[in-house]
């Protein structure tokens, strides 16, 4: 009994080591020029700056990836298992709490936040040719979200 015992411990080890980190969250369905944003409720229409959130009980989608991070700093209830982002470069989903992020006004994003995503800090720094940007973590648009766009009626602030 010991010996097998001591034979099953290393394989439960190896099966627990494998799994660690992975949630098994696949990126959400988005249904884009159908699905609202869930901060601003504008119309998801381009990709490459869509982002969401994974919850246990539900997902949350925004247009804009300035309005995902303006939604979770009203929002501090909510606890994500995932955050996805796209990357700007190659338009795939990622992680978004291990992504890099370029703010710059020189990009035009559906809500104006002109925040860019991107998997690797070399991709980001490649964006650098504009005269006014700045590198960012998640962990910086946690502490210091970007202001909120749009009011509850749907004008300018």
């Amino acid at each position: 009994m010991r010996k097998t015992l001591l034979g099953v411990i290393p394989i439960l080890i190896f099966m627990w080591g494998c799994t660690r980190g992975n949630t098994g969250v696949r990126p959400p369905k988005i249904i884009y020029g159908e699905d609202m944003c869930d901060e601003c409720k504008m119309i998801i229409n381009e990709d490459k700056y869509a982002a969401a959130i994974t919850t246990q009980d539900n997902t949350y989608r925004f247009d804009d990836i300035g309005c995902m991070f303006v939604f979770m700093s009203k929002h501090s209830e909510i606890k994500p298992i995932k955050v996805w982002v796209h990357d700007f470069k190659s338009g795939e989903w990622i992680d978004g709490k291990d992504a890099r992020y370029l703010k710059t006004s020189e990009t035009k994003t559906p809500m104006g936040y002109g925040i860019l995503a991107f998997k690797a800090l070399a991709d980001a720094k490649d964006y650098t040719k504009y005269k006014d940007f700045k590198l960012l973590t998640y962990t910086d648009l946690i502490k210091n979200p970007p202001k909120e766009m749009m009011n509850m009626q749907g004008g300018m602030k």
